[in-house]
């Protein structure tokens, strides 16, 4: 990522509260940049965060408008295959 400009740059990271996307997150904070949080549960981070379940497209079209660039790191970690539709949503879809 070393060759991208994240300087004044809105960044959105989908499932940001998580190991992954916070490691991204903490990476971003690096730049001069706008970092916002948009996932189900609440980081313990001083980030901007927006609650919301990546399947409504409607919430997240709203909370999100006028990003710059977006990192879609939200995904249900299936514990089994009892709700496969679920998974499918959350981590194809979403």
């Amino acid at each position: 990522m070393n060759n991208l400009n994240f300087n004044n740059k809105k960044v959105l990271t989908t499932g940001g509260s998580e190991y992954f996307g916070s490691v991204l997150v903490r990476y971003l904070q690096n730049f001069n940049t706008n970092v916002c949080i948009f996932d189900q549960y609440k980081a313990d981070t001083d980030i901007k965060f927006l609650k919301g379940d990546i399947r409504d497209k409607k919430k997240l079209i709203k909370d999100c408008n006028k990003i710059d660039i977006t990192f879609h790191y939200a995904a249900n970690m299936p514990l089994a295959l009892r709700n496969i539709e679920y998974n499918f949503f959350c981590n194809e879809e979403g």
